[in-house]
């Protein structure tokens, strides 16, 4: 009995020497032979989840980005038109206000109103004065007629200017350089023959040459510097 138990000890002692002891984890993955393909995964996903953070809050950012430009712009347009639209009324009721002043027969006075109407709404007075160059008039009086007409399309071309101009200074004062740049260019191309000599043509051609580069701060700063000298309303 003794020498059975004696001998069970012993090949206990023997299997528990010869089994082997437990690896770690780092030695399991140094073990020679065995696959890594979870552990690229573990690497791969550390690397890449990071740049995906990084990609999706610069897209999200520049999202954002655009739809408060396209916010902005379309505030600005809404604006612009309501003020036309109130600019538009008090012109019409101003004309319907002098309109006992348009008789032909009434030369003097008829004079003075188609002066007053076109300092304040050149198109306007061109409606009327194209329905007044009708009347009898003595060569005098037809002489003055046409030229406060004409001074009404200068005064015109000059209020179509300014009103270009004013829109490409609020898209600027926002931030909307893009924007901001190509009103400006459009400004210059109905720049009126009274604001020339206001304009330095080499700083037009910088500010394009800019423009054509991609470069809109730089653009919108030097069509500003172009226009420093011509106040809008």
């Amino acid at each position: 009995m003794r020498h059975s138990v004696s001998g069970r000890r012993c090949i206990i002692r023997a299997v528990a020497e010869t089994k082997e002891p437990l690896l770690s984890d780092s030695e399991h993955r140094a073990a020679p032979g065995r696959k890594h393909w979870l552990d690229y995964v573990d690497v791969g996903a550390r690397v890449m989840l990071p740049a995906v953070a990084i990609w999706w809050a610069i897209s999200s950012f520049h999202h954002q980005d655009i739809q408060n430009e396209k916010h902005l712009s379309i505030q600005i347009t809404q604006q612009n038109d309501m003020m036309q639209s109130q600019r538009e009324t008090a012109e019409a009721q101003l004309a319907s206000s002098l309109l006992t002043w348009f008789k032909c027969e009434s030369a003097p006075q008829r004079l003075m109103a188609q002066q007053i109407l076109g300092s304040v709404s050149p198109k306007q007075a061109f409606l009327v004065n194209s329905v007044l160059a009708k009347c009898a008039m003595a060569p005098k009086d037809r002489e003055s007629a046409e030229k406060y007409s004409l001074q009404n399309s200068l005064n015109e071309l000059k209020q179509d200017f300014l009103q270009q101009l004013n829109l490409a200074r609020q898209y600027r004062s926002v931030g909307l350089q893009r924007r901001a740049v190509e009103e400006y260019e459009r400004a210059y191309n109905e720049l009126p023959e009274a604001f020339r000599t206001k304009a330095d043509p080499s700083t037009a051609a910088e500010a394009r040459k800019a423009m054509q580069d991609g470069k809109f701060t730089r653009a919108s700063d030097l069509f500003e510097q172009l226009f420093q000298l011509i106040e809008t309303p």
